[in-house]
């Protein structure tokens, strides 16, 4: 027998915002077998879970059993889905992109590349040979706005397949080629959209891709034609398994006009926005009562995982909160990927594929660290940029070294469960920040969500100096139908509103319950944008312009490199 108080002495607890329905990493836990694993999964309906356990059996015959225990057991529970839940059916977006990775319209998707590929004949739909079936990966949002995680069930040999069918967009020669500077007109970008919905046409995709940029490094005033014109580095692109548009060059996403114009009608009323992942007081009350309550009873051997259980029910699900645009936007839903994710590495429940520890890591690293207090972990995306870089006119600007960053805090747990911002960190909650922080450029080329909010920041930074250096009165642009009430629809999914938590633990030498308590995304684009301290003049950057707008054709795009 052992005692929950030499437990409570001898396990680090992490209440996380993960979707998963089972802890994964840990000491007790790693010792277990696969059919082990594959047993508790199915108690409690984690499918997904049990799927991963499976594949880890290295015996045939044995794996094959547990394949059909976990068909069996969904077969009776009348789980259809390919994840952990039923997924009930969601309202199909504006557009086809699910650029964040939530989830993907799979019938825009196959129609996109079965019209893509093989001419008229290849598909069995038009009489030919050719299938696709869609397939689920990431994450997704049920009906109910729950965000969950989604098992990975399709063989090797049908992702093989997918990707041999993707191909490139059929896009015009000059936008298809990767160019180090390629520059949009947002004035003739925004006539072009409004003909179209005047039209009653769909708005090119070459248009809602913004030309193929991947990242903003110039916002120019063009004094000769009135016009606002972004540039930074651009290609042709592709589409992914989930439906993003990906640059064949670089493999990174391809910016989005529904983005951009999200934030520029943001900017209209606020000077932030962003998300947050939240416990509720209650729960984080019931939480500190159990581990009170059973600080010291005795705990049989292997019952380790029950105890675990009881402080992730108490917790329950987290809420999911947006500000500043739409909850049904795509910005929303990739600010709240981004965030579940950087939680997941956090509690080494997802590989980062960039080196970057888990917290847990870092605490059996630095074993002095581990304390004897209950704390509560915070951590966050924000943006952070070296300088924004002008002419001396106020007219160009540069953005030099935009990037995001991870920002930590811990806080204090008051018995009603309420949380008080402390305002400082810990040595290792700071370190794990820093250590996501520098591997984060590597991050974004492993996994496209973290590139999708680094774009994003990117369009942030551009919207935030149009609207407060005022460009667009300069221009006398009105922003037309990109305006707020403008016609352009930008796409809308169902919004994500709470997450379900889990509990994970390693067993470590110290006494201290540790809950990740909260985080989010914050965009500060406007405090950069107006804060004159960062502001560099640049001399240089009118040459810069000036020789970039002369390439100019008789597009609303063109490649100034």
């Amino acid at each position: 027998m052992t005692s929950l108080r030499s437990l409570c002495a001898a396990a680090l607890v992490a209440v996380l915002c993960a979707g998963s329905a089972l802890a994964q990493s840990g000491g007790v836990m790693a010792s277990e077998t696969p059919s082990d694993r594959v047993a508790a999964a199915l108690e409690v309906g984690a499918y997904g879970e049990a799927l991963a356990a499976a594949g880890d059996e290295a015996d045939a015959a044995t794996r094959a059993g547990l394949l059909s225990q976990i068909a069996a057991a969904q077969t009776a529970s009348g789980t259809t889905s390919r994840g952990d839940r039923v997924a009930q059916p969601a309202a199909r977006p504006a557009t086809s992109d699910l650029a964040g990775g939530t989830g993907a319209d799979f019938d825009s998707l196959i129609t996109l590349i079965q019209n893509q590929t093989g001419g008229g004949q290849a598909w069995v739909t038009d009489g030919g040979t050719g299938t696709i079936d869609p397939f689920e990966s990431g994450v997704r949002v049920d009906a109910q706005g729950l965000l969950v995680r989604v098992g990975k069930v399709q063989q090797r040999r049908q992702l093989e397949q997918l990707r041999r069918t993707v191909r490139t967009a059929d896009l015009p020669a000059a936008m298809s080629q990767p160019t180090d500077l390629r520059l949009v007109s947002l004035n003739q970008l925004e006539a072009a959209a409004a003909a179209a919905i005047a039209r009653g046409e769909a708005i090119p995709e070459t248009a809602l891709r913004l030309g193929g940029l991947t990242r903003i490094r110039y916002v120019f005033l063009d004094d000769a034609t009135g016009e606002i014109v972004l540039g930074g580095p651009a290609e042709g692109w592709g589409y992914d398994a989930a439906g993003r548009a990906i640059g064949t060059a670089s493999g990174q996403p391809i910016l989005n006009l529904d983005d951009l114009v999200v934030v520029l009608r943001a900017f209209e009323g606020v000077d932030r926005f962003g998300c947050s992942i939240d416990p509720r007081a209650e729960n984080l009350q019931a939480l500190q009562q159990v581990v009170a309550r059973t600080a010291g009873r005795s705990l049989a051997a292997g019952a380790t995982r029950g105890w675990v259980k009881q402080l992730e029910t108490a917790l329950g699900r987290q809420d999911v909160t947006v500000h500043g645009v739409p909850a049904e936007s795509r910005v929303s839903r990739v600010m709240v990927e981004a965030d579940y994710r950087m939680k997941l590495i956090g509690a080494g429940q997802l590989a980062s594929e960039a080196d970057i520890p888990s917290y847990f890591d870092l605490l059996a690293q630095n074993p002095q660290h581990i304390g004897g207090s209950v704390s509560a972990l915070r951590w966050w995306l924000t943006l952070d940029a070296d300088a924004v870089v002008q002419d001396a006119g106020g007219r160009h600007f540069e953005l030099d070294g935009s990037s995001v960053v991870c920002r930590s805090e811990n806080q204090l747990l008051t018995a009603e469960g309420q949380r008080v911002p402390t305002g400082q960190a810990d040595a290792m909650n700071e370190l794990f920040a820093q250590r996501f922080t520098a591997g984060y450029e590597r991050l974004a080329a492993a996994q496209p969500i973290f590139a999708d909010l680094q774009g994003l920041f990117d369009l942030s930074i551009a919207a935030a100096l149009i609207s407060r250096e005022r460009l667009d009165e300069t221009a006398g642009w009105d922003r037309g139908c990109f305006a707020r009430g403008g016609a352009f629809a930008t796409a809308r999914y169902p919004a994500v509103r709470e997450v379900d938590s889990v509990v994970t633990y390693r067993v470590f030498g110290g006494s201290k319950v540790v809950v990740q308590a909260a985080g989010g995304v914050s965009n500060n684009a406007v405090e950069l944008a107006t804060d004159r301290q960062r502001r560099t003049v640049s001399p240089r950057l009118e040459s810069v312009a000036t020789e970039a707008l002369q390439t100019r054709g008789d597009r609303w795009f063109w490649n100034a490199r």
